[in-house]
């Protein structure tokens, strides 16, 4: 099955590359919007996160560090090429998460380089690229708390990561869950 996967994978990321334009093609197109500003002022500015390990975050020696900075550094090598600069200077811009999906609608800055989830009432604001990463909610209990199931934690305390999403979900889950048990009057 990994293989399968790896091969599909390999498969897609090949087409994906032939059907980029060619950087002559780039050049002899009317650029406008971020491309346009990109080029005419030889810069790229690129937001981060600087906490969202492994994914963007300030480093040891106080650079962006992480995966998505390490495909964000792919990208501008790309955009730099497409658009026949001969160079690209990166201007990096530390974003949290109130502030990233403004900071590109306001134009602030040109990219986002961070675990951003791409969610319907987003994808009405800004643009995403194709997934890189995966990601699911789930509980961590101890092999000896017998805990198989949401319904076993009705009544305890628990732990949530401090972000809307998994607060809200945990919070619906259990009021549907309390409001299946009660008996109707």
């Amino acid at each position: 099955m990994r293989s399968l996967v790896a091969t599909v994978s390999f498969a897609l990321s090949v087409a994906g590359l032939l059907a980029l334009p060619s950087a002559d093609s780039v050049q002899a197109q009317d650029l406008q919007g971020t491309l346009k500003k990109i080029k005419d002022s030889g810069a790229i500015t690129i937001g981060y996160r600087e906490q969202s390990v492994p994914f963007s975050f300030r480093g040891n020696d106080g650079k962006p560090a992480g995966y998505s900075i390490d495909l964000c550094t792919r990208v501008v090598t790309s955009v730099r090429q497409q658009l026949g600069l001969p160079k690209l200077d990166v201007k990096w811009v530390a974003v949290t998460v109130d502030t990233r999906i403004p900071s590109i609608v306001s134009g602030t800055i040109d990219l986002e380089c961070g675990s951003t989830t791409n969610t319907l009432t987003r994808q009405e604001q800004v643009d995403f690229s194709h997934m890189t990463f995966v990601d699911g909610g789930s509980f961590l209990v101890k092999t000896a708390s017998k805990i198989a199931s949401f319904q076993d934690l009705g009544g305890k305390k628990i732990g949530v990561i401090p972000a809307p999403r998994p607060r809200k979900r945990c919070a619906r889950r259990s009021r549907r869950r309390s409001s299946a048990r009660r008996s109707p009057r």
